[in-house]
C-alpha cells in the first residue's frame, strides 16, 4: 500500500491552516475532483467522501481513501450511508438512486471546508438561530448573508464560488452539476499551483517527508 505520511485533511486543514491560502486549497480541490472523476470513470462511487477519508501522499497529492462502503455500478445493494454533515440528503433519508451524485454533494461540502476551515452547516442544529442546513438545501440567498457574518477569517465568497458550491449541494441529485460543469466554473478555473509550487508551499507549512502522523 502507498504510504501517506502526513495524515488526513481533517487534521491538516486546521493544524496547518490550509484555508488561508486559497490557491493552495483550489489546487487540492482539483486533486479531489480529478480523483472522483477517475472513480466514476471506473463505475465506482465512493459514497463517504469527507476530510477524514482524504490523505496527503508522499508525492504531495491528495489521495482518496476508505472504500469499504463504495458502490460498484450494477451492485444490488447500496451500503454507503455517508457521514453526518457530509452526506447527501438522499443518503440521510435512505432513498439513494444516484450513487455518483452523492460524491458531488460531499465534494461540495469539502469545498466549503477548504474555503473557510469549517462546515457550511450542521445537521439538526441551529447556528445563531439559523437552520443553515435547510437554508443550504433550499438555495436560500440568506445562507451567504449569515455566513458572511459568521466568518472570522476575512473569507470572501465570490459569486463564482457561490455558484459552484450551491450547484454541487442541490437537494435533488438530478439537479446537481456534473464534473464537467464543475470544471467550467470560473472559481474552479482560477489560479492553481504547479506541482513544484505545491510541494514548496506544503514544505513551507512544515510538511516534509520526515514528518509522521
Amino acid at each position: 500500500m502507498e504510504l501517506a505520511p502526513f495524515g488526513d485533511f481533517a487534521d491538516l486543514l486546521i493544524k496547518k491552516k490550509l484555508y488561508l491560502d486559497q490557491i493552495l486549497t483550489r489546487t487540492l480541490f482539483h486533486h479531489l475532483i480529478e480523483g472522483i472523476e477517475y472513480l466514476h470513470s471506473k463505475k465506482v462511487a465512493h459514497m463517504d467522501l469527507k476530510l477524514e477519508n482524504m490523505l496527503l501522499g508522499e508525492d504531495y497529492r491528495l489521495k482518496i481513501a476508505d472504500f469499504d462502503l463504495a458502490y460498484l455500478e450494477g451492485e444490488k445493494t447500496i451500503r454507503g450511508k455517508g457521514t453526518c454533515n457530509y452526506r447527501a440528503p438522499e443518503l440521510r433519508n435512505k432513498n439513494c438512486a444516484k450513487p455518483k451524485a452523492t460524491d458531488i454533494y460531499s465534494a461540495g461540502i469539502i469545498l466549503f471546508c477548504f474555503k473557510t476551515g469549517g462546515y457550511p452547516a450542521i445537521e439538526d442544529t441551529l447556528i445563531e438561530g439559523h437552520d443553515l442546513y435547510q437554508m443550504m438545501l433550499s438555495q436560500d440567498k440568506k445562507f451567504w448573508e449569515v455566513h458572511s457574518r459568521l466568518q472570522k477569517k476575512n473569507v470572501v465568497f465570490e459569486d463564482s464560488f457561490k455558484e459552484l458550491f450551491m450547484g454541487m449541494v442541490r437537494k435533488n441529485p438530478e439537479d446537481r452539476i456534473s464534473i464537467y460543469q464543475i470544471k467550467q466554473n470560473a472559481w474552479y478555473r482560477g489560479p492553481i499551483y504547479s506541482h513544484d509550487e505545491l510541494v514548496y508551499k506544503l514544505k513551507e507549512l512544515g510538511l516534509t517527508n520526515t514528518e509522521k502522523k
